[in-house]
């Protein structure tokens, strides 16, 4: 028999060669989701299409009779940013309008990360606005490279 994932919604069950498991995403059954080390007869009963996620817990008692391998945390919610009339946030920058000034950051590639602001014009600045350009396309649309340097890191 040749073994492999068995991938539903919200759960699978798969077999490494030497162990079956049964793992199932947060929200299927409860907040957390986990993943349970079961048998081969596990496995193949949720060979069967018609198999529920519930009925093959109850069918074999999972949370009794198997080892729960690790549990599943929900990955934390982030809040969504909202734009404003002086800050808005692009694909992958953000452009600001500080006083008489306007500004495009973005976070930098190499090892480390970090960021870089720097000055622009508002032309640039309400372009970028409309949301349908990444900071490549600002850069290559302006001609923005001579400012791409370190001293426009942020601290």
């Amino acid at each position: 028999m040749k073994y492999a994932t068995i991938k539903k919604s919200g759960w699978k069950v798969t077999h490494d060669g030497g162990a079956f498991y049964l793992t199932f995403l947060p929200g299927e059954i409860g907040e957390l989701g986990a993943s349970y080390e079961v048998n081969k007869e596990v496995y193949e009963r949720a060979l069967n299409s018609e198999v529920s996620l519930t009925q093959l817990i109850n069918e074999f008692n999972i949370f009794q009779n198997f080892k729960k391998v690790y549990d599943i945390k929900k990955p934390p919610e982030l809040p969504l940013r909202k734009n404003t009339p002086t800050k808005f946030y692009g694909k992958d920058f953000i452009t600001t309008h500080e006083e008489d000034k306007y500004y495009l950051m973005y976070q930098l590639g190499r090892h480390g990360g970090g960021h870089r602001k720097i000055q622009i014009t508002k032309e640039i600045y309400e372009d970028a606005r409309k949301g349908d350009k990444s900071t490549s396309d600002l850069f290559k649309k302006y001609n923005l490279y001579h400012l791409d340097v370190p001293e426009n890191d942020v601290k």
